[in-house]
């Protein structure tokens, strides 16, 4: 990220988010903190983010550590090496001297360094040197600087000081000094740090000094220690880029998200403060003005239904003109805008394409966007709240689910407080009102003793047993059974003249249902309280439907964020895979690196998993089959999901057991599901039991399962069990027992079984253990096993060819091409369906075409490859086309030859997956 304040304000969006996420979940009922889910997925991304920056000082720290050690492993061979050059040349001066009585000693000095010096070269620009103690002796040396010669080795320093040199104080003083030492030092910039070692030879009283030094990066390179740093930074680079590239998308979702959770809180907010109001006027201003706010449009008003003549009438508004209100507050029963509010269903408009007539005013007053939202009660339009705005074109999506919410909730508010209403003017009209109501509606005195009731609080009563006039009887004699709460609450509307509110949940003869009571107080003329009526109003059936509700918005809101997280996350993931297989490739498989980059290409596909959960359970994904055999795929699982926990397992399969048509992901998801519950439920360790066999599902059988073969497989663990009020509910949606689960994990795992054609049950006592049995269709074909299968697996199918790849990620670009070239073939390149058209046309006419082509099945913004498949078939009809994507819930995922394409290959996949189905493709016969 090039701007570093951009960086800070993206940093400090997402740690508020987070926060006000995490404020609202501790504030909210049990329900609101389900939203932890999408908590995880924050988690998740910064836990990505950390992990990056781990990686990044983990690869600075290794070449710190690696070019540490190097230096320190070098210096001590080039002291092995001078030291042989210096023995040498002492034996070369005691033959000169004392044999031969030689004394020119300067001439024997570049006689030296002619014989052993300068034939000496470490590396392409290592060097040898000799200095004597006040001078340097190689002056005869072509490259040895003019400026230079003479000069003792201080001098010489002193002097190329300007050119760069430096670090060589202490090498200097050693040197003077006639003792040996290891160090290093820059001589020129161009050749960088220098690693040196030098050794003294003293003869007859004459000293000199030999030394060797060598490029530090030329010592790295020939090493490979700089190979393998390019490597770490390469992949940490491509990494970096992906993490950063979504850094962006994901801050906006969240800022969305939590504009929606500000969204919900202010109807939540809206619906508290209606419940506390009394009063039709008040009533009227709190919806006209919420719905105002919470729509964020500029003005609105509600009209009241006529129950005599049908006609309607603006009882309040706000943010209207004068001028305006007059010749929009009444509309006749037979009038154009009457009929379309009774229909009953909201209309969002432009105001001047609403079909209905305009008088000069509505001409001119300048409102765009309108929103019509008729209120029902007992399922017939009793008013209708309109808002508008004078600036916004359409009316926004997420404002109008709000807004209807809000018009939906207001009509038992409305109809109540005509009902109150009603009553202050007509104890007569007060009854007959209260008699049409659904609502059980009793009247008390001062003294607390009943002067009214509806019919269908009498109804209730009788129901329950009681019987005869009730009218003078006190109200705690006839109903002994209600607690103390109830007459305290009485007492205080009586006391501070207020209506009171109360949510309970209460149970009769075994039956809970939730009552929400409004208990009002009555006034005489003389303006003192003579009569309490309670309205006791059954809200179950609203409580579970808007719980139910509430779900289905969660599901299809994770549903978008699961493909969203899934698209791009599978992209991440191909991008790392790809680079590990191509890495691989270029070591040797009895390496050690080998086996750690294979462990990353697990961990990878383990990291796609928790997107495909989230992806299946919240939109059923179709699974994308093929005949494969179960055990290897229960081994792997199961080792990976029990690595570093205290729990084994044990696998028992037979010997003749059948293959099965399935999508490995998903049911490699299912098995991974299963053990970490299995393992979970042994916090102090154990064994699961894994067992695998055939069986043939008869008609006699108790089984939801179709007649025919099947292959059984049952985990058992020896854990804590599940207890019995539980069973029933372990496959139902957000359901935990864990103060850290989603309640998603069996969910997701009984819509994949469910996917299969298969079945799932559970079996299991407290105390002893679970053991969960999956059974699933067994497959007519076989799939490779034994020592095929093994060299299936480790061989690269390679080939040849020229193969187009399709997607709208460069990255992805990137390393697919090298991968396909990497097996032999030749590759090009499109970013949209638009583009790899007009490639592959131009590649028909110039004769060269595309033997095979690769596309994305998604492209924001852009043709992808179901719309390309269909340009490609006009253009030739017999080409082989792959379909590739990471979303596994498109039909064309499933059935992809219906669609046009020859084979299909999942984001993320690597070298092999790549391999076979080129291979495959481009040999099918047409």
């Amino acid at each position: 990220m090039k701007n570093p304040e951009i960086a800070v304000k993206v940093l400090k969006i997402y740690i508020y988010t987070f926060k006000d996420i995490w404020k609202i979940m501790e504030k909210k009922d049990k329900p609101m903190r389900k939203q932890s889910r999408i908590v995880h997925g924050i988690v998740l991304f910064s836990g990505t983010i950390f992990l990056l920056v781990l990686g990044w000082y983990a690869v600075i720290n290794h070449y710190r550590l690696a070019t540490k050690i190097i230096i320190l492993t070098y210096q001590q061979t080039e002291l092995e090496i001078v030291r042989s050059i210096a023995r040498s040349v002492e034996n070369y001066i005691q033959l000169q001297i004392e044999k031969l009585n030689r004394t020119d000693i300067e001439e024997i000095e570049q006689e030296i360094f002619r014989l052993f010096i300068a034939p000496v070269r470490l590396q392409n620009n290592g060097d040898a040197w000799i200095y004597a103690p006040d001078h340097v002796v190689f002056d005869l040396s072509a490259d040895f600087p003019k400026d230079c010669r003479g000069k003792s080795m201080a001098e010489i320093f002193e002097i190329q000081k300007e050119y760069g040199a430096c670090h060589y104080q202490d090498m200097t003083e050693s040197v003077m000094n006639g003792h040996e030492g290891v160090g290093w030092y820059i001589w020129l910039p161009d050749k960088g740090k220098e690693i040196a070692a030098w050794s003294p030879v003293e003869f007859d009283g004459y000293v000199w000094i030999i030394g060797i030094s060598t490029p530090l990066p030329e010592i790295m390179k020939s090493t490979g220690a700089m190979h393998q740093i390019k490597i770490f930074i390469i992949i940490m680079g491509a990494a970096t880029i992906i993490i950063f590239s979504l850094l962006f998308p994901w801050v906006k979702s969240v800022i969305q998200l939590r504009k929606n959770i500000e969204l919900t809180l202010t109807q939540l907010q809206l619906e508290l403060e209606l419940s506390e109001l009394s009063g039709l006027d008040n009533l009227l201003r709190l919806c006209v003005e919420g719905a105002i706010r919470i729509s964020e449009m500029d003005c609105g008003g509600i009209y009241l239904v006529d129950e005599t003549t049908g006609a309607f009438n603006l009882s309040y508004h706000s943010g209207l003109p004068d001028n305006f209100v007059p010749s929009s507050s009444h509309y006749d029963p037979s009038s154009a805008n009457t009929i379309l509010i009774k229909k009953g269903k909201p209309v969002y408009s432009d105001y001047h394409k609403l079909g209905l007539p305009l008088n000069e005013t509505g001409e001119k007053e300048g409102l765009k966007a309108i929103a019509i939202l008729p209120v029902l009660y007992n399922g017939k339009v009793i008013a209708c709240l309109n808002v508008a705005s004078y600036k916004k074109d359409l009316v926004p999506i997420e404002s109008r689910n709000a807004l209807e919410i809000i018009a939906s909730g207001i009509g038992s508010f409305i109809a109540r407080a005509l009902a109150e209403e009603a009553l202050a003017q007509s104890e007569q009209f007060y009854r007959t009102t209260i008699d049409s109501m659904n609502d059980f509606i009793h009247v008390v005195d001062r003294d607390l003793r009943i002067v009214l009731y509806n019919r269908t609080f009498l109804n209730h009563i009788r129901k329950i047993g009681i019987e005869g006039d009730l009218i003078g009887k006190d109200l705690f004699e006839v109903f002994p059974f209600l607690h103390s709460n109830i007459q305290k609450e009485l007492e205080q509307v009586l006391n501070t003249g207020k209506s009171v509110v109360t949510l309970e949940q209460t149970e009769i003869d075994h039956s809970s249902f939730w009552t929400e009571t409004h208990k009002i107080p009555i006034f005489d003329k003389e303006g003192k309280i003579y009569r309490i009526v309670s309205i006791i109003r059954d809200i179950t059936e609203r409580k579970k439907l808007k719980e139910n509700l509430l779900k289905a918005h969660k599901i299809e809101s994770l549903g978008i964020l699961a493909g969203g997280i899934a698209h791009d996350f599978n992209n991440i993931i191909m991008a790392i895979l790809g680079n590990i297989s191509l890495a691989k490739l270029n070591i040797e498989p009895e390496d050690e690196t080998c086996d750690l980059l294979t462990e990353a290409a697990k961990a990878c596909h383990s990291a796609t998993g928790l997107t495909r959960q989230l992806l299946t359970f919240s939109r059923g994904g179709a699974p994308v089959m093929k005949t494969a055999s179960i055990q290897e795929l229960i081994n792997d699982t199961s080792a990976f999901a029990l690595r570093g926990s205290n729990v084994s397992y044990e696998f028992k399969a037979a010997d003749d057991l059948a293959s099965v048509e399935i999508d490995e992901g998903q049911i490699g998801q299912v098995i991974n599901n299963l053990i970490i519950n299995a393992s979970q439920s042994m916090p102090e360790g154990g064994v699961i039991k894994i067992e695998a066999e055939n069986i043939t599902v008869e008609a006699d059988h108790n089984l939801p399962l179709e007649t025919g073969k099947y292959i059984k497989i049952v985990i058992k663990d020896s854990g804590v069990g599940i207890p019995v009020e539980n069973i029933s509910k372990i496959f139902d949606p957000y359901f935990t027992t864990k103060t850290t689960g989603s309640g998603l994990g069996l969910a997701a795992t009984y819509s994949i079984i469910k996917n299969h054609n298969g079945y799932i049950s559970v079996d299991s006592k407290e105390g002893a253990g679970t053991a969960f049995s999956i059974y699933l269709p067994a497959s007519q074909k076989d799939s490779l096993s034994g020592e095929n299968e093994v060299k299936a697996k480790k061989a690269l199918l390679r080939g040849s060819g020229k193969i187009l790849i399709m997607d709208d990620e460069e990255i992805i670009r990137r390393v697919a091409g090298k991968m396909v070239e990497s097996l032999g073939y030749s590759s090009g390149f499109a970013e949209h369906g638009e583009g790899a058209v007009e490639l592959y046309k131009e590649e028909m006419d110039k004769g060269t075409s595309f033997d095979a082509v690769i596309m994305d099945l998604t492209i924001p913004g852009g043709m992808g490859g179901r719309e390309a498949i269909e340009k490609l078939l006009e253009i030739d009809p017999g080409v082989r086309a792959i379909v590739s994507s990471g979303y596994s819930n498109d039909p064309v995922m499933a059935d992809y030859k219906d669609y046009g394409f020859r084979g299909i290959i999942r984001k993320p996949y690597q070298m092999k997956e790549l391999s076979e189905v080129l291979i495959n493709v481009l040999k099918e016969e047409e």
